[in-house]
């Protein structure tokens, strides 16, 4: 697919960000010009990068800036417990359902601090089978990232963490799912694949995209 064919505007659920793809032109640019770290979190998970990367990264923005305030600790607070299982998690050990349970109790807590309303979300974010369309519309670890201070630059955390080829090929996978048959090109023989290993053509679509 050309570089002036491949729109994923369509994929994201934020208007906003949607607009802003299309502003930019095209999906590296916007990448590399996106100064918002949720964002670039939503795009990655509608392009379908595995959940517990999703997650961690998440978690570990939440972590840096606690530490970034003074006297900002994550084992207090409501949110420490979901924050804490919220990392398991995305290490496979803890449930989804351990998660949730956490995270809803921090959510509902009437005292909750924006960190412990990150801590909520990601915690909500702990869910590996939802489908990828309800997935990125919930899009809670990309919430959990909006509601953080700009006091560092997440949004280069996020870019170092993770690659645009692989995002680009995820979503340009989704796109051309979303094509008329006629109009869709072969996709990449390992689209059902887990979507951190990305196949040889959907590799080389990545890079033509980026080059």
């Amino acid at each position: 697919m050309e570089l002036d064919a491949f729109d994923c505007s369509g994929l994201i659920p934020d208007p906003a960000l949607a607009d802003f793809l299309t502003e930019q032109g095209d999906l590296p640019t916007a990448w590399r010009l996106c100064e918002r770290a949720d964002w670039l979190l939503l795009l990655a998970t509608a392009a379908g990068v595995p959940r517990p990367v999703i997650v961690s990264i998440a978690c570990d923005l939440i972590e840096d800036v606690a530490r970034a305030r003074a006297g900002a600790l994550l084992s207090e607070g409501v949110g420490a417990e979901a924050w804490q299982l919220a990392k398991l998690w995305s290490r496979g050990v803890a449930s989804s359902r351990e998660c949730w349970a956490a995270g809803f109790r921090a959510k509902r807590h009437d005292g909750a601090t924006d960190l412990d309303a990150a801590c909520a979300e990601v915690a909500l974010a702990c869910d590996g089978d939802a489908a990828l369309a309800y997935y990125t519309d919930q899009a809670h670890a990309a919430r959990a990232v909006g509601l953080l201070d700009g006091t560092l630059d997440l949004a280069e955390r996020v870019r170092a963490r993770l690659r645009i080829a692989d995002v680009a090929a995820g979503l340009m996978r989704r796109a051309l799912t979303s094509l008329p048959p006629e109009r869709a090109s072969v996709l990449p023989a390992h689209d059902s694949t887990p979507p951190a290993v990305v196949s040889r053509s959907g590799l080389r679509d990545a890079q033509a995209i980026t080059h």
